[in-house]
C-alpha cells in the first residue's frame, strides 16, 4: 500500500515537471499569456501518456496475445508468478 502512494506522487511530480517545463518555455517565448498556453498544454500531454502510453509502447513493438493453445507452458508461469505476486493475471 506504501509503495502505491509512493508511486502515485512519483508520477504526480513528474507531470508537474513536465507542465512547469512546458511553461517555462511559454515564459520565454511569448511571456504570461503563452505561459498559461504552454502550461495546459503540458497538463493535456500528461494525461494523454498517463491513459494511452502502454498502448502506444505495443503497438510500436508489434506486441501480440499469445494463444493459450500454443503456449501454455508460458500461460501457466505468468500464472505462478502473478500468483505469488498476488496480482491479476494480466
Amino acid at each position: 500500500m506504501e509503495l502505491e502512494i509512493l508511486n502515485k506522487i512519483k508520477i504526480f511530480c513528474l507531470f508537474f515537471l513536465i507542465a512547469f517545463i512546458f511553461s517555462l518555455i511559454g515564459k520565454f517565448i511569448g511571456g504570461n499569456s503563452l505561459m498559461l498556453i504552454f502550461f495546459i498544454f503540458g497538463i493535456l500531454i500528461d494525461l494523454f501518456c498517463y491513459y494511452y502510453f502502454d498502448e502506444i509502447l505495443l503497438k510500436i513493438f508489434g506486441a501480440k496475445l499469445l494463444p493459450y493453445n500454443k503456449f501454455p507452458e508460458i500461460h501457466h508461469i505468468v500464472k505462478e508468478v502473478c500468483d505469488k505476486a498476488k496480482i491479476k493475471k494480466p
